[in-house]
């Protein structure tokens, strides 16, 4: 199946806020703040066990304007018929809210994806993306595992995997983005372990600044820790967004000349 690559995203929904480690009400009330800069947050597990696949919808309700958009990072790895009724619980619950949904690549085969694609409503949502390799993890990892192959050529596997299941995108490191969209340019890419140059690098492995994620094409950057760490979360939102605002113009202006 050969797909199109997704419209980009708009310039101001490129950045990802991460409520991870929040309970609802916390998630709701950095939503409510940030929400003035920020407009796709992403929720995992622990909100989803607390709340179930609504919070999606309350989540981007939240937000000042309540037009918002969900990532909804579950990372779901089972048979293939157990892949799809998990999606299929996903629209029924999550509906519109939920913009962005992963799956994990490596237990993705062809075709699996392909019927829910078609059913998907005008909007084309949820976009799904393959989760190639954790950015806090590196080649050692690998190597534990009994993989021979460096990240960059495992992610790359993994990005073709989720190609060919019917994925619209990635989630991968901005070391590997690059060669993503140069070998697999339809997919959309989702780059999380995105960290200003001022930010430490705690236990993220493979990280980038946001400068360099979007000039090497990332489509989508996840931040979490370095914004609701800050002394000021929203200031350091906007000076996030202001990062990505320039970097994209010096990538067009870069394309142009």
């Amino acid at each position: 199946m050969t797909l199109s690559r997704p419209d980009p995203p708009a310039p101001d929904r490129r950045l990802i806020y991460a409520l991870d480690g929040m309970s609802l009400d916390e998630a709701l009330a950095a939503v409510r703040v940030l929400g003035r800069v920020v407009k796709v947050f992403k929720i995992g597990p622990g909100l989803v066990y607390e709340g179930g696949l609504g919070v999606a919808a309350r989540i981007a309700r939240a937000a000042p304007g309540g037009d918002a958009a969900v990532f909804l990072d579950l990372k779901s790895w089972d048979i293939p018929e157990t892949l799809r009724n998990t999606l299929e619980a996903i629209v029924r619950h999550g509906g519109d809210a939920v913009a962005l949904a992963t799956l994990h690549s490596f237990g993705l085969a062809p075709e699996t994806l392909h019927a829910f694609r078609a059913r998907r409503g005008a909007g084309g949502r949820p976009r799904l993306l393959g989760v190639t390799l954790l950015t806090s993890q590196d080649q050692s990892d690998l190597a534990a595992l009994g993989i021979g192959l460096g990240v960059e050529d495992f992610v790359l596997a993994m990005a073709r995997r989720a190609q060919a299941a019917g994925c619209d995108g990635i989630v991968c490191s901005g070391h590997e983005v690059a060669r993503v969209r140069g070998e697999l340019p339809a997919l959309l890419t989702v780059v999380p372990g995105i960290r200003p140059a001022a930010a430490g690098q705690d236990d993220q492995k493979r990280i980038v600044t946001p400068r360099q994620a979007i000039l090497a094409g990332a489509d989508h950057l996840v931040v979490g820790r370095p914004i609701r760490q800050a002394p000021d979360p929203l200031q350091a939102a906007t000076a996030i967004q202001a990062e990505i605002q320039a970097a994209l113009a010096e990538r067009n202006a870069t394309q142009t000349s």
